[in-house]
């Protein structure tokens, strides 16, 4: 338990390009499954077959998820946050996109989730110095979304994105990307506002405060550290860029490139429906950020917000503010959650 923020941060909260997760083997030519899974009394039965995007070098296997009937139906790409992440978008016992793709096709909408870069080729990945987000994250959203325009029950004029915490303050930065117009709408699930390094030193004073086997001395020692790694990414310049002296286990391009990323001023020029949701009791991502995104949109027609009091990081329920403890309880994300999703697809259908 010493160091039970330290492994969360280097392994969830960053790209975790460095030591943090095992390159599998993966096979080229995957065998086509499908699986109809029964959600339960009165439920419409659900398909999920294996996907592949970005055939080639950095191949991501995938889970596409039908609801029944023939279609076409709408899709939503589920995007994670920060560090190596599964398509379920796994934290401890808890798996955010795999039960809303599920609920979400009880409501006639489909759902693409797939295995992350840098989950899948963490070492690969950890040699390129100068890897950015582009390659971390917002490429595969624009091959996840040419996968869903070729597939045969999707509604091509009809594909959302759903991105999850770092994810979500990337939606501008996606938007930008998708210079075909091919997004029909975001949705932001526990988006951050703020940059990543001033996030991570409220995250570790928060655990710290709720670490009681922890000397004072240990506290402030790690805190120390966390403190000048973000001061030695605020010191970065151009002349860094390439360096292999990872800071949080990214490279200086890494940061580099986000130092002048303001999201909030940035999601301004999204013309596309947006949709924040937010738990009131998320200790990563809290509701500092979710009145931040707001502020920046209010008078915008094109913004709509639901803050949920007892919900987590994960979108589950708690009775009060979350500790990293409560991914190890076995929870199903809220299903208010995946109704509101379906609210805002529905009414945003082209």
């Amino acid at each position: 338990m010493r160091r039970i923020f330290s492994a969360f941060l280097v392994c969830i909260l960053i790209i975790g390009a460095v030591g943090c997760s095992k390159e599998p083997a993966r096979e080229q030519n995957p065998s086509p499954q499908e699986t109809e899974l029964g959600t339960g009394t009165g439920s419409l039965s659900v398909t999920e077959k294996e996907a592949m995007l970005h055939p080639g070098e950095w191949a991501l296997p995938g889970t596409l998820t039908l609801p029944a009937g023939e279609g076409p139906f709408p899709l939503v790409i589920f995007v994670h946050g920060s560090g190596p992440a599964d398509r379920n978008e796994t934290m401890g016992k808890t798996t955010l996109f795999a039960d809303l793709a599920r609920e979400l096709a009880q409501q006639g909408i489909a759902s693409l989730r797939y295995d992350k870069r840098t989950y899948l080729y963490a070492s690969k990945m950890a040699a390129d110095t100068e890897m950015t987000v582009w390659e971390e994250t917002v490429e595969d959203v624009l091959f996840a979304v040419a996968y869903g325009k070729d597939a045969a029950q999707i509604d091509a004029d009809n594909i959302f994105v759903a991105a999850h915490s770092f994810g979500g303050y990337l939606i501008p930065r996606i938007d930008q990307a998708d210079t075909k117009g091919e997004i029909a709408g975001y949705i932001s699930l526990a988006g951050a506002a703020r940059p990543l390094m001033d996030l991570m030193v409220e995250q570790v004073q928060y655990i710290l405060s709720v670490t009681p086997e922890l000397t004072e001395a240990e506290k402030t020692a790690q805190l120390q550290q966390i403190q000048d790694a973000r001061d030695a990414v605020a010191g970065l310049t151009e002349a860094d860029s390439g360096s292999n002296q990872a800071i949080m286990g990214a490279y200086p391009s890494y940061w580099l490139d986000l130092g002048d990323y303001r999201p909030t001023e940035e999601v301004k020029g999204v013309e596309e429906p947006l949709l924040f949701l937010q738990g009131g009791h998320d200790y990563q991502v809290t509701t500092a950020d979710y009145a931040l995104w707001q502020a920046a949109l209010e008078g915008k027609d094109n913004a709509a917000f639901q803050l949920y009091p007892d919900l987590t990081h994960a979108f589950t329920q708690t009775d009060a503010m979350s500790t990293p403890g409560d991914y190890e309880i076995y929870a199903k994300v809220d299903p208010a959650v995946a109704e509101d999703i379906g609210a805002f697809i529905q009414a945003q259908l082209r």
